[in-house]
């Protein structure tokens, strides 16, 4: 699972080189955003179906790996305050409505606000329970 990548729809085919067999994008531009998801040519997945949004900030497959359903999603998260970006990425899984779930990405968050050294992290308790009420 790659974020930030900055590849416009052209440039992310690109990334199908050597072990990669299947690759799964979400663009915005090639100035900011964008998300991929590259599967391995010899990994047992077949897509059913996959999902993006207009903004580059995810992309979501319903598949079946090894001939189980699953839900597999690369995110990232914007920097700010964001709780309805949470929401919708809940909402998007349980669409798909697989049991097992896969999802990666950069949440833009901290486990713990306590332990974060980095001091500018306005917003993120907030953004955290909205992550965790929705899991």
């Amino acid at each position: 699972m790659l974020q930030e990548t900055h590849l416009n729809k052209e440039e992310s085919e690109k990334l199908m080189k050597g072990w990669v067999g299947q690759v799964y994008s979400s663009v915005y531009n090639s100035k900011s955003r964008d998300v991929s998801i590259l599967v391995r040519k010899n990994l047992n997945l077949v897509v059913i179906k996959s999902h993006t949004d207009q903004e580059g900030r995810w992309v979501a497959l319903d598949a079946h790996l090894n001939n189980e359903n699953v839900a597999i999603m690369n995110i990232y998260a914007p920097n700010a305050f964001s709780p309805d970006f949470f929401h919708e990425i809940c909402n998007v899984v349980r669409t798909i409505g697989n049991n097992d779930i896969i999802l990666g990405g950069d949440f833009n968050q901290v486990r713990d606000p306590q332990l974060d050294k980095s001091g500018n992290r306005q917003g993120t308790p907030q953004t955290h329970t909205a992550i965790t009420m929705q899991s």
